[in-house]
């Protein structure tokens, strides 16, 4: 199985971002989809993050990422809505 991933900290720029939206779409189509989310200084934009998790399958992100994702989304973003990692089943296998 093959598998991409790609992040939005090296597309802060055009030409990058380009380069990788290029990349993600010739993957082949049963390619998983990675997107890891780093949200760091001013490096990200709402557009660049929801076009990117369009083009996934899966989204990486940390419990400091999802409250600012959901904000600019408009979500609701409550402690009480959101869990930690310590909360989440173990997975099966």
């Amino acid at each position: 199985m093959d598998a991409v991933c790609f992040g939005s900290l090296a597309q802060r720029s055009e030409e990058s971002r380009a380069t990788i939206r290029r990349f993600v779409a010739a993957a082949p189509p049963s390619a998983i989809k990675v997107f890891d989310v780093n949200l760091r200084q001013t490096y990200y934009s709402k557009e660049i993050l929801a076009e990117s998790m369009r083009l996934a399958d899966i989204v990486k992100l940390n419990d400091e990422e999802l409250p600012r994702i959901m904000s600019l989304a408009g979500l609701l973003c409550k402690d009480e809505f959101v869990l930690g990692a310590a909360d989440w089943p173990a997975p099966t296998i």
